[in-house]
């Protein structure tokens, strides 16, 4: 089997060379030349892996598009089949008339004796009858359709695709779009994994701490000979720790001062005045000096 040029499987290019009748390297040659097996439009307008011009494609009664690498090698191999019958089995003829078209062989001679000569075939190479009836097996179909799986290449760029045809670059696929789905699944799993650890762990602590399994823990790994001492006098330490935060912290007792007690207020939002001295009925109490020009009523009185 052919080898396989750009998306463009080596099964579909040995399928297309028994409906022409002439080598897969030739084939081969042709398509690595048009496009470099790359969907590719040209500034001329020639699209596809094959390089159909649109009227070209309507006129040789393709169905599909010419952007779809089945479609494409199908018109393909039925072009070239009716140009070769066209030109009796001149291979040299029918590879001038796909190039430059059926009036103008003496333009396109340059482009097929390009094309034979990177098949390793002579300018007098004949078709050797071909089967237009030959029909695309499912499975090199399956095969087209891997080809087209390719997301990222590199080469297959047609050095002379500003001056008509010409030669193309090698070109090899180096991502395929499964793996980038592979690659965004595997993403997406690690992401989830992510964001449902930390939530796993908290639920996990807490039934743990919930069910005494920790306490289980501890009294099961006391029991073992050579570790029981040190577990338990962790566990002392814990527990003395934790008495002394209750105690305020060094088991000493609180030294805060007493928190003042506010004023009490009266009715009218004020200080209460002071209450007045009690005095005894029985003292006799101290002569009230009365100011001068005043009439002193308790001495007229006494």
């Amino acid at each position: 089997m052919c080898q396989a040029v750009g998306k463009v499987p080596g099964s579909l290019i040995d399928w297309a060379a028994g409906v022409i009748g002439i080598p897969c390297a030739v084939v081969r040659a042709q398509i690595n030349d048009e496009s470099g097996g790359q969907d590719v439009t040209s500034p001329k307008g020639a699209q596809g892996y094959a390089q159909f011009e649109p009227g070209t494609w309507a006129q040789t009664g393709c169905s599909g598009s010419p952007h779809n690498v089945n479609d494409s090698m199908k018109c393909y191999a039925k072009l070239m089949y009716q140009l070769v019958q066209q030109y009796h089995g001149n291979v040299r003829d029918a590879l001038a008339a796909y190039n430059a078209g059926p009036g103008n062989l003496a333009a396109g001679y340059g482009y097929a004796d390009n094309i034979l000569a990177a098949a390793g075939q002579s300018s007098g190479l004949t078709s050797a009858g071909g089967n237009p009836n030959a029909v695309l097996t499912s499975a090199q179909a399956q095969s087209a359709s891997a080809g087209d799986d390719c997301a990222f290449s590199i080469g297959g760029q047609h050095i002379g695709i500003l001056f008509g045809h010409g030669p193309s670059l090698p070109s090899a696929c180096i991502l395929r779009k499964t793996e980038i789905r592979a690659l965004v699944g595997a993403l997406i799993l690690v992401g989830g994994a992510l964001i449902t650890l930390p939530g796993l762990v908290i639920v996990m602590a807490y039934g743990f701490r919930a069910t005494g399994a920790a306490a289980a823990l501890t009294q099961s790994a006391a029991a073992v000979p050579g570790y029981g001492k040190a577990v338990k006098a962790a566990t002392r330490s814990r527990g003395s720790q934790s008495a002394s935060k209750g105690r305020g912290g060094g088991g000493q007792p609180s030294t805060r001062p007493a928190r003042p007690r506010p004023a009490t207020r009266s009715g009218g939002g004020g200080a209460r005045p002071p209450k007045p001295p009690v005095t005894d009925p029985a003292v006799e109490p101290e002569e009230r000096v009365e100011p001068p020009g005043r009439f002193n009523y308790r001495r007229r009185n006494a």
